[in-house]
């Protein structure tokens, strides 16, 4: 019998050993972010409005945070996903959107997505720095952007259907490019 335990106690170990390593350290985001994220942008793209955007959107898109960003170690890139969700869920929470010609379901599915990622990743993040004993502040740049967005767009135009339909595209940049940053084969 002892050797039959030994033989199975054997097994298991080699069998954990053999299981391939989760890429991040992160289960969430290895298994779960890429479907998450998927279905946040198909929702924006469900909540297009009919409206044509004729006004141009009076503050620039900072690519240069994305740029340095994707220079950053993963810390700081991962930072930066999560102050990103976090600065698009207080976009739509803040503000009364009923000007917009959005599907209040499809609006509050695409709030709980992003609620959800932001989440994840936090704890992802957290986890991370407490591994490196590093801390990352937010990007100060990028919080000043959405301030202005918010102010410009939405308080000058007083949330107008093109205001919001302007916000929505610039939300779908900010997605995409936050997306970007996090490639699991970065987190090892």
């Amino acid at each position: 019998m002892p050797t039959c335990m030994a033989v199975l106690l054997l097994s298991l170990m080699s069998l954990m050993s053999a299981a391939p390593a989760a890429a991040s350290g992160c289960w969430w985001m290895d298994n779960r972010f890429n479907t998450y994220h998927e279905e946040s942008l198909e929702l924006l793209d469900q909540m297009a409005a009919n409206a044509t955007v004729d006004m141009e959107n009076p503050v620039a898109f900072p690519r240069h945070v994305y740029e340095r960003a994707t220079k950053a170690s993963a810390e700081v890139r991962l930072a930066l996903v999560v102050q990103v969700l976090q600065e698009v869920e207080d976009l739509f929470d803040q503000k009364n959107t009923s000007s917009s010609l959005w599907d209040e379901r499809t609006l509050d599915n695409f709030l709980n997505i992003i609620h959800e990622e932001k989440n994840n990743l936090q704890s992802c993040m957290d986890r991370m720095q407490q591994k490196s004993g590093n801390s990352k502040g937010k990007n100060r740049k990028l919080g000043l952007y959405f301030k202005r967005l918010s102010r410009c767009l939405l308080e000058g135009k007083q949330d107008s259907t093109e205001a919001w339909e302007m916000i929505r595209k610039e939300v779908r940049m900010h997605l995409f490019q936050a997306t970007q940053l996090i490639p699991s084969k970065t987190f090892k």
